[in-house]
């Protein structure tokens, strides 16, 4: 009798168990998102960290860079190939879907990072800091946009 009403009780505790169990998730397909459309702008900012930078880049739909170095006062215009525009655009719509939760990780000496793109009118705006980065969905078009900023800054004039 004992034996029964403990197998009783175990058989009702395990299905107890295994309704609590989160179901089984279905794995996100990636689905290709549309290039911008029309004219865009896209930039980035980078300050902080210990010794105070303040580094930007803006690239636009036309093809147009601009980077500066607020600290050493340099500031470059170029012009992209269209391939590297495309590749700019084309990282843009998922970062368009990229929930923009508070960046800060109370980290004092990091960089932080403002990646703002506008078309349209309308500006969607991106923080993070090193802390955070690599968690955003931004890090690989930062990445992108720093290489660009810092070939362009080491250029001869």
């Amino acid at each position: 009798m004992f034996t029964r009403g403990l197998l009783r009780y175990a058989w009702l505790l395990a299905v107890a168990l295994a309704a609590c169990s989160p179901a089984p998730r279905i794995p996100d397909v990636p689905q290709a998102l549309p290039s911008p459309a029309g004219d865009w702008t896209i930039k980035l900012t980078q300050s902080g960290g210990f010794a105070g930078v303040l580094l930007t880049v803006q690239v636009s739909s036309d093809g147009t860079l601009t980077a500066e170095n607020q600290r050493a006062g340099r500031s470059v215009k170029q012009s992209l190939p269209p391939d590297t525009v495309a590749q700019l655009a084309s990282q843009v719509a998922p970062v368009l879907q990229v929930t923009r939760a508070a960046p800060r990780s109370g980290c004092a000496d990091c960089f932080l990072y403002r990646l703002e793109f506008t078309t349209e009118g309308k500006t969607a705006r991106i923080e993070a800091d090193d802390m955070t980065l690599s968690g955003s969905g931004v890090a690989g078009l930062v990445k992108l946009l720093q290489q660009l900023r810092d070939r362009a800054l080491s250029s001869k004039p």
